[in-house]
């Protein structure tokens, strides 16, 4: 309305960035899988504690863990396409369920996806139904060693909720490419 008010055109781009979402998604997700940021950052710093001992950084196999998707649009479904390939279980949440041609990819409820999935990836719109859809009660419906990434929205998730999941160790870790506030507030702990 703003943008209309000045006589200015607004134009979307669908399929804009949509592989390249996904592919950051899976930078995430195997991110997770091997600790490669805390490793990098170990190296960097002089510390070659993991060369001689254990020092229990996650170390697994994405194939045949649970993904869950948030919304199953372009993006998800590129997502799908990376996720069928490393041999992952998929479960997706859309307000309208559907076949998605593929015995691999289920359709559930948001509840379900969020009490199956080891990585929890949303790619939803921001509107009154999504905003703070990932809240405290949804959190606490995560295994504790559970992902959750966020490539659509900052205010999908409600990051005062994040945090104390975070803290208190309810969910193994998130990644966030959206803020609830953009730019974020330096100060906070997610930063």
């Amino acid at each position: 309305a703003a943008a209309r008010e000045k006589n200015i055109t607004v134009c979307n781009v669908p399929g804009y960035s949509t592989e390249a979402v996904a592919e950051l998604v899976f930078g995430f997700i195997l991110n997770f899988a091997r600790s490669l940021s805390q490793q990098q950052w170990m190296i960097k710093e002089g510390d070659f504690t993991n060369f001689k001992q254990d020092i229990q950084t996650a170390n697994f196999e994405v194939q045949n863990k649970t993904l869950g998707i948030v919304c199953g649009g372009s993006i998800g479904q590129q997502v799908m396409k990376l996720a069928l390939a490393f041999n992952m279980n998929i479960l997706v949440y859309n307000r309208t369920p559907r076949d998605w041609g593929d015995p691999r990819i289920q359709s559930v409820s948001l509840e379900e996806l969020l009490r199956q999935s080891d990585f929890v990836s949303i790619h939803c719109p921001l509107s009154e139904d999504t905003k703070y859809l990932i809240n405290r009660e949804r959190l606490q419906l995560m295994k504790p060693t559970a992902y959750i990434i966020n490539t659509s929205r900052g205010p999908v998730i409600k990051e005062a909720d994040l945090i104390e999941a975070l803290q208190k160790g309810r969910i193994a870790g998130a990644a966030l490419d959206v803020q609830e506030k953009e730019p974020p507030d330096q100060d906070k702990i997610l930063y």
